[in-house]
């Protein structure tokens, strides 16, 4: 179950919104790394084994992070600001 998890999870949440595809591999990426550090970190701090608990990590991220990226301007923000080709210089306060 953790394989598939930590095959499937980080690459659905690299897709969404990717233009090419090293974006959504970078992305994939950052996903993968974030929920297994958070995964581990959760297991020391709270002595639960870490194979089952990034499983629920990647499950809760696949239901909660997209709604949170839809709803939030500043992380769509970012969303967008990795997806265009040319980077471009944007204040983080400005809403969409």
């Amino acid at each position: 179950i953790l394989v598939i998890a930590l095959l499937s999870t980080p690459t659905l949440l690299g897709l969404q919104k990717a233009r090419s595809l090293w974006i959504a591999m970078i992305r994939a990426s950052i996903f993968g790394l974030a929920l297994s550090l958070i995964g581990f970190s959760l297991a020391m701090i709270m002595n639960l084994p870490p194979g089952p608990l990034i499983s629920v990590l990647c499950v809760i991220s696949l239901i909660l992070l997209p709604r949170i990226i839809r709803f939030n301007s500043k992380i769509s923000l970012i969303f967008i600001v990795f997806s265009k080709k040319d980077y471009v210089e944007i204040e983080l306060d400005q809403e969409i």
